[in-house]
């Protein structure tokens, strides 16, 4: 499809947009860039690098969480596993002694009785609120109130928050070397974050950049970045370094999301 485009007089950039779900925006955009430097096999070199680096990122997310995903399973359905089988027994045994029993020791029984005479009810309303969930979460307020939990989520939220610095990071420094314009930098940059909460932060720092203010000075005025790495961009347009400033944060954060990898992935979550 794309070859024939360009057999027709398309530009290459344009004619891998007409396929968004091989080609995204961002590597559309640094093919346009480079077939307008003549630099294409430059640039397609750094946007190789770049897909490796954000598959590598990915990787590891999935690898930290994994872990964690598998106890929080097993521990749900251990307690499915008690109020529908050990809690009866124990409770016949109880009625039989014919004491009093505790609060919380009745509450758990109940819950155990009602799992056990509800038990499609239970499942259709776990199926429904996860139905509720997904559609919530397909809105746009949703899916941005959604986003803004998991930046609060302990470790969760810090491990996102250090991933996104590392992506949006690397995303810029390819393409402020790749020729890409200072003013469309930030909104390609915010497509590759995957959170509404910091794509509208950079969508502040591009309101800044149109109006002249350079991307340091509307960065440090979002809490998201740290203020490392605001004075190393600062620091990097001052100098016209742009984007090897760019590169030593997003491989600093890179070492960083190592790091808080390995400490969710060899946590004590017993």
């Amino acid at each position: 499809s794309v070859r024939l485009k360009v057999e027709r007089g398309l530009e290459l950039g344009d004619s891998l947009q007409s396929v968004p779900s091989v080609f995204d925006n961002l590597y559309c955009s640094l093919v346009r860039a480079g077939t307008k430097s003549g630099q294409l096999d430059v640039i397609l070199r750094r946007l190789s690098q770049y897909i490796e680096k954000n598959a590598k990122l990915k990787r590891q997310l999935f690898g930290a969480l994994f872990y964690p995903a598998i106890v929080v399973l097993i521990a749900v359905a251990l307690t499915l596993f008690m109020l529908w089988i050990v809690v009866p027994m124990l409770a016949s045994t109880f009625i039989e002694a014919d004491k009093e029993l505790p609060g919380l020791t009745m509450a758990v029984i109940g819950a155990s009785n009602f799992l056990r005479d509800y038990t499609l009810h239970f499942l259709a309303g776990v199926g429904l609120c996860v139905m509720l969930f997904r559609r919530w979460v397909s809105t746009p307020a949703g899916r941005y109130t959604w986003d803004g939990i998991v930046l609060r989520i302990p470790l969760i939220g810090t491990l996102v928050q250090k991933i996104s610095i590392a992506r949006f990071a690397s995303t810029t420094a390819t393409l402020v070397a790749s020729g890409v314009g200072i003013t469309d930098v930030p909104k390609t940059s915010a497509s590759v974050l995957g959170n509404k909460v910091l794509e509208e932060g950079i969508g502040r720092v591009r309101e800044g950049v149109i109006q002249g203010k350079g991307m340091g000075i509307p960065m440090a005025q979002e809490k998201f970045f740290p203020e490392m790495v605001t004075s190393m961009v600062t620091i990097g347009e001052t100098s016209g370094r742009l984007d090897t400033m760019l590169i030593k944060v997003s491989e600093f954060y890179e070492e960083e999301v190592d790091l808080a990898m390995s400490s969710l992935l060899y946590r004590d979550w017993e």
